[in-house]
């Protein structure tokens, strides 16, 4: 499988870098943030998941992979955003990128329009419309992610660079993201 969190490892732990797997275990948990019922159908292709055990209160993490060996790890942090806490594409940005430089955190508010790329050291950035109530592309030199809120919840959804990366984990999104 993938190697889990890639992006939010890189961005200082935030959501994923504590996560820790643990020990082998005989069944492999499941997956609280979808079965492998909603994998398949949102992938278009027979898809396995397991669940990622961590040691952050809220945080549920799970691998996901394909007969082919295409992997994506999908994550989410329950009550992320509160009613204190900036949301929208910006704040999303800015939570899984927290380590950018100031000149670079100045350029994240641009996020939000619809259209545009923002270049960052390491990172291309695009704001994407109808999923959740806020959502960001993000293209690195570790992977492609896609991450979303809703509500209060911060998603992640990670996979290697590929050129139907973002039409895969586009439809993994909105499966989960308009699930219960």
């Amino acid at each position: 499988m993938m190697k889990f969190g890639s992006l939010a490892v890189a961005a200082a732990g935030l959501l994923l870098g504590s996560a820790l797997p643990v020990a082998a275990q005989t069944q492999p948990p499941t997956c609280p943030i979808a079965d492998d019922s909603l994998a398949t159908r949102a992938l278009g292709n027979d898809v396995r998941g397991e669940g990622i055990q961590t040691n952050i209160p809220g945080l549920d993490a799970c691998d996901f992979e394909d007969a082919s060996g295409t992997a994506i790890t999908v994550s989410r942090q329950s009550g992320a955003f509160s009613s204190s806490t900036a949301n929208g594409a910006a704040a999303l940005a800015a939570m899984f990128l927290p380590d950018l430089p100031d000149s670079a955190q100045a350029q994240l508010a641009a996020v939000s329009q619809t259209g545009i790329k923002i270049a960052l050291p390491g990172f291309e950035l695009s704001s994407v419309t109808g999923l959740g109530d806020a959502a960001v592309w993000v293209k690195s030199n570790d992977g492609d992610s896609l991450l979303a809120q809703r509500g209060a919840d911060a998603f992640s959804f990670e996979t290697d660079d590929a050129p139907d990366a973002q039409a895969k984990l586009t439809a993994f999104a909105r499966a989960v993201l308009t699930g219960p």
